[in-house]
Parts: C-alpha cells; structure tokens; sequence
C-alpha cells in the first residue's frame, strides 16, 4: 500500500540478482512520477536492493549486489559469527553480505542510497562503524568501545 510519495514503502520483488526474497526501498509512487514529469520536475529513482535470510542463529543481510567487484573487504572476524564481507568496484562500494551485523548492514544501504563513499582502506578496522566512515573521516574519538 503506497502512503504519500514522500515516504516510499518498500516493494517486494520476486527475484533481484538472481536472489529470491530481494527487496527495493524508496521506490517512488508511479503516480508521483508521472505527476513530477508532467511538471517538468526530474524524479530521482535511486534504489538500492537488499536481502535478508534467517539460517538458525545467523541472520544474513545483503545490501547492494556485488556482481562485477573487483575488491572484498572482510570486517570483523567470521568465528565471531558477526562480521560483513564489503564488495567494492574501482574503489567504490557497491554492496555488502553482513552476518549477524545489523548496524553495517543499514550503514552501507545508507551509503549506498545517499551515495556515501566508504573508503575500503579503513572499513576493515570495526574500532570505526560504517556510518562513521560513510560520513568522513572519523576522529580518534569516534572509535567504538566495547565492554
């Protein structure tokens, strides 16, 4: 059910890259695209796809496709069974695969929808989060604390 063209609901298609279950945000409502060109106003129609699976205890989260990479950035340590694999293509991200990692999950859709760069050289580092990253460069005390 569409609401009003400035808070586009997700729309759920059946295959994306090849993977079932694949999801698109903020697409616009067809109407509110047809009214904007009618008005000579260009409508924006960035999307970003993404996937999730639940497997026992892992949840998977997918962002992006990362078909065509050319550079995976492993972040986190997978025996940890929380960690992203960040796919990138001539030095921009193009996508991520994150278990059990919900924050770099949204951070890099963020990024990719808003057009963010996360530069692949400090993304391996998990003292910084994505969002940070995607954002600029982080100060020292920006870096996460765990207990």
């Amino acid at each position: 059910m569409w609401v009003t063209p400035s808070r586009y609901p997700k729309r759920n298609l059946p295959h994306v890259g090849g993977r079932q279950g694949a999801t698109e945000r903020g697409v616009p409502h067809p109407a509110a695209v047809a009214a904007a060109t009618l008005l000579g106003i260009p409508a924006e129609h960035k999307t970003v796809p993404w996937f999730w699976s639940d497997q026992a205890d892992l949840e998977l989260q997918i962002a992006g496709l990362s078909g065509g990479h050319d550079r995976v950035v492993l972040r986190g340590d997978p025996d940890s069974e929380k960690f992203s694999v960040l796919y990138y293509r001539g030095g921009t991200l193009i996508a991520a695969d994150c278990i059990n990692n919900p924050l770099d999950f949204m951070a890099v859709w963020d990024a990719l929808h808003k057009g963010q760069p996360v530069p692949a050289d400090a993304a391996s580092d998990t003292s910084f989060t994505l969002k940070k990253l995607a954002t600029g460069a982080p100060a020292l005390s920006e870096k996460v604390t765990t207990p």
